[in-house]
């Protein structure tokens, strides 16, 4: 979804609220979207030269299993809150995620889409047991195996 920041600027109102709901490329393996991402994205024009989005997000993501190597199914939410500067300087590739020109197109897929990316556990984890894998209850290293009776009694 992309908008044109002039129309943002010249918009007689201060806030849009924009429905979102796109299916988005992690471009990984390990994880992806089982359903599209779903939320409202509302676009302020705090000044003529600083424009906030902000937005609050759900979707399902599948997942491979930290521990044990299984794939799973997880609802996840995430919010999103960037300020962007409206200049009319060239950008340099840093200045990019941080600002955007007058006459140029602000891209709320890619600014959605890097907030979900950095909102993702760093651990991703099904909930099984540490010491076992599978329902086979394989042990996943044989070092843990002293550990595999305790609890259990």
């Amino acid at each position: 979804m992309q908008l044109a920041v002039s129309s943002i600027l010249q918009s007689q109102r201060n806030t849009n609220v924009y429905p979102f709901c796109e299916m988005l490329s992690l471009e990984s393996e390990d994880e992806r979207l089982t359903r599209a991402v779903q939320g409202d994205v509302t676009v302020t024009r705090a000044s003529s030269r600083v424009i906030r989005v902000t937005g609050a997000f759900d979707t399902e993501l599948t997942f491979k299993c930290d521990r044990c190597g299984e794939t799973f199914t997880q609802a996840f939410a995430f919010e999103l809150d960037e300020t962007l500067d409206v200049t009319d300087s060239p950008l340099t590739a840093l200045e990019v995620e941080e600002a955007v020109s007058p006459t140029g197109q602000l891209d709320l897929t890619d600014l959605v889409r890097q907030n979900l990316l950095v909102s993702l556990p760093g651990r991703r984890l099904c909930g099984c047991s540490p010491i076992e894998s599978g329902q086979s209850g394989d042990i996943l290293d044989p070092r843990w195996s002293a550990l595999k009776g305790f609890g259990t009694n």
